[in-house]
């Protein structure tokens, strides 16, 4: 009984002290209050924020009773600005307001064929321009306008986002994309800011891999034979390589983009997407295919080059059918030396016999 009246007080006594501390905070005012924001918010300022939640108290912060705060609701209404992720407010011990904002992380910036421009984040939510600054994210062009909230639409708003978060979590490719086009069946073709390229993206998923693999053919084939060798690179299709001759215009100073490519080249890792896979491109070759590695080892057969005849009308034997040729010849060739080798050395010389000698008819007379 005793044991039990004793943690019946001390309850009842933490329940008081609770209680009080409860109904002094509501009697407390609001001194001060303090507002803090990521370094690298890009669309608002403290006094963006400041505004703001002065006039959804109205006009006024400080000196004003703490019970007068719904705190959860101005979290609320904070959120509901465009540029606004998060909200988190709370009071101290000293009745300091505690305001801490989480802006929008925009992953790319929209252009539509009705000439309106916004970004989207990693959520795929819009987010409008700002008159405070612009973010540096990658620029996709083409966006078909008026057909928000259809499947087709969300399909390719969800691939927009997985590749521009792909190309902005990427310093390599953040340096290196200039634009992403859309065209009108949905197809994305990326314009390089090095090179005199177009590289072929397709409309369908996989653009990790895509990407891996244009990277392989930068390091492996244009890093060696030249930025402006090819027109057209095409990745869209499952393990292929596809790069079609041409020269254009280049883009960028052209003493410069080798060494600026070569660079970006140098400080990205081998392995920038993690895919597991085996990829055969050679310095010259113009098609490469590149089955995975767990495919390699059943079918335990040398890895043959393919044309895709639909991208690459003209298509012309790739690099490793030349190096088969040249092998086989070589090897023929080096079959004949030793075989004539053999033929010399089993050849028996014929006996030459001593010329006879002609008769000398000066002492005849003759």
């Amino acid at each position: 009984m005793v044991f039990v009246a004793v943690w019946l007080c001390i309850g009842g006594g933490m329940v008081t002290l609770l209680l009080a501390a409860i109904g002094n905070r509501n009697k407390g005012v609001c001194s001060n209050y303090v507002i803090s924001m990521d370094a690298a918010a890009v669309f608002m300022q403290k006094a963006d924020v400041e505004k703001l939640l002065s006039g959804l108290t109205g006009g006024r912060i400080t000196n004003r009773e703490v019970a007068d705060f719904n705190l959860y609701e101005l979290e609320q209404q904070l959120e509901e600005n465009s540029w606004i992720s998060d909200a988190e407010l709370w009071f101290d011990n000293k009745d300091v307001l505690h305001v801490r904002v989480a802006e929008k992380q925009p992953v790319a910036r929209i252009f539509t064929t009705d000439g309106t421009s916004y970004y989207i984040d990693r959520a795929s939510r819009k987010i409008p321009l700002s008159a405070n600054n612009s973010a540096k994210v990658p620029v996709f062009t083409g966006y078909p306008a008026n057909k928000e909230g259809s499947k087709k639409d969300s399909l390719l708003l969800a691939r927009v986002t997985e590749t521009a978060t792909l190309i902005y979590d990427n310093p390599f490719w953040m340096a290196q994309v200039a634009q992403i086009d859309i065209t009108d069946n949905g197809s994305m073709e990326m314009i390089p800011l090095v090179g005199t390229h177009t590289v072929r993206l397709g409309n369908d998923g996989d653009i990790a891999q895509k990407f891996h693999r244009l990277f392989l053919f930068y390091k492996q084939v244009l890093s060696k034979k030249g930025f402006g060798s090819y027109q057209v690179i095409d990745v869209q299709y499952k393990g292929q390589v596809v790069a079609s001759k041409g020269e254009a215009k280049n883009r960028v100073d052209a003493s410069q983009y080798r060494k600026h490519i070569q660079k970006l080249i140098n400080e990205s890792n081998d392995e920038i997407v993690p895919i597991p896979g085996k990829y055969d491109l050679q310095a010259d070759s113009v098609t490469a295919v590149t089955p995975e590695l767990d495919e390699m080892e059943k079918m335990k057969k040398p890895v043959q080059t393919v044309t895709n005849k639909a991208t690459n009308p003209n298509p012309t034997k790739s690099f490793s059918e030349k190096q088969e040729s040249s092998n086989v010849k070589k090897k023929v060739k080096q079959k004949e030396k030793k075989t004539n080798r053999e033929k010399d050395n089993k050849r028996v010389p014929k006996a030459v016999m001593p010329k006879k000698a002609e008769p000398d008819t000066r002492e005849n007379g003759g």
